[in-house]
């Protein structure tokens, strides 16, 4: 039972090593928005899918157009 234990502490100790903590939305005018993931709550695409709105934890919402988005990625 202790090997088990200790490898289930082990796995989710390396995983959280490895988690990513921003995401970087690049912009088609070469701009770059950062966000750390621990203040996003959601993110949302609008009813007709040309906004995308990031709910943040305090309550405030960022909209930003799809169509000025180039990519997505998260990075440390």
């Amino acid at each position: 039972m202790k090997k088990y234990s200790l490898l289930i502490f082990s796995v989710i100790f390396i995983l959280a090593i490895f988690a990513q903590k921003t995401l970087n939305i690049y912009k088609t005018d070469l701009s770059v928005l950062n966000h750390n993931i621990s203040s996003i709550d959601s993110l949302k695409f609008s009813n007709n899918q040309t906004i995308l709105d990031i709910h943040k934890s305090d309550s405030t919402k960022i909209s930003v157009l799809v169509s000025e988005v180039d990519s997505l990625n998260f990075s440390d």
